[in-house]
């Protein structure tokens, strides 16, 4: 179903010194702490279970099949595969945070420490990293194509949005201009280094100048949105990768914290009429939510 395994030795090949970052402390006893390796590889578990019990994995391709800009394209559709599960993968790298490992997580190791606003949040943090992720990703491709690059992009922001707004309660508009001055504003790119990924100059470059271009980017993805019947497939997937994220990641959580033995089932989490309402709208429904 899903390209990467996203197993233990995944997430701790991607951490750097992956065994000192926690992602929870037990309610009953204190001193016993959930790494942040853990949560992850419990959350993909989740997602997975999820995602088997209700049929989601054909929702998921032919929500992309439906929101791909242009002629029909597996490589393109398998990326934005790929920016869909990696945004419940990626969702809390924030806790790299050293204030929340700190304040959250009373953990006094010698920490990595990065200068920043955000005290202990680690939402906005995750979102940064995934978006800084999928972008190196991206370059690797060696796209040609302006619109696939454009698409794309606009794709792995929606789903950092699905990241950074995990612990609320609902999913508002993407495109609110202040909510992304708050990442733009701030230098966040020492914690890549936190990360065993392939960076460079040029490509943190690159992301920095995306970044600071994001108010264009979603502008020239919304003219090149007129001109294709993909609205609603869009914001449907999107909306998908956020119900997914937090379910799993409550599951994942209620797992640590009930210290549950074996996986729980996901059935019930998306019903049948949510489900067979998704698939209904993708063929007849025309809406603009996501966009000005």
């Amino acid at each position: 179903m899903i390209g990467r395994l996203y197993d233990k030795a995944f997430f701790g090949n991607l951490i750097n010194n992956a065994d000192i970052y926690y992602s929870h402390v037990s309610n009953d006893n204190k001193s016993v702490r959930e790494k942040l390796v853990d949560h992850c590889v419990l959350t993909m578990k989740y997602a997975k279970s999820i995602a088997a019990s209700n049929g989601l994995d054909g929702i998921i391709k032919g929500l992309i099949e439906k929101s791909t800009i242009g002629p029909c394209d597996a490589r393109l559709h398998q990326m934005v595969y790929q920016l869909f599960w990696d945004a419940i993968a990626y969702h809390d790298l924030g806790k790299l945070n050293d204030q929340f490992q700190k304040n959250k997580m009373k953990n006094n190791q010698k920490l990595k420490i990065v200068l920043h606003n955000f005290g202990s949040n680690h939402s906005l943090i995750s979102a940064y990293l995934y978006l800084a992720i999928s972008v190196f990703n991206l370059l690797d491709k060696n796209i040609t194509e302006n619109d696939e690059i454009v698409f794309l992009c606009n794709i792995a922001l929606f789903m950092s949005y699905s990241i950074a707004k995990h612990h609320s309660s609902e999913l508002e508009e993407c495109e609110n201009m202040d909510f992304w001055t708050n990442i733009k504003s701030s230098d966040l790119s020492p914690y890549i280094s936190f990360l065993n990924i392939n960076m460079s100059e040029d490509k943190l470059e690159k992301f920095n100048n995306f970044l600071s271009g994001i108010d264009d980017a979603f502008d020239y993805f919304n003219d090149l949105s007129k001109l294709a019947d993909h609205n609603y497939p869009v914001y449907a997937l999107v909306r998908l990768c956020y119900s997914l994220l937090t379910a799993s990641d409550y599951l994942a959580t209620a797992h640590f914290m009930n210290n549950w033995k074996s996986i729980h089932s996901g059935k019930g989490f998306i019903n049948s009429v949510l489900r067979d309402k998704i698939i209904y709208n993708v063929h007849n429904r025309k809406v603009r939510i996501f966009y000005k």
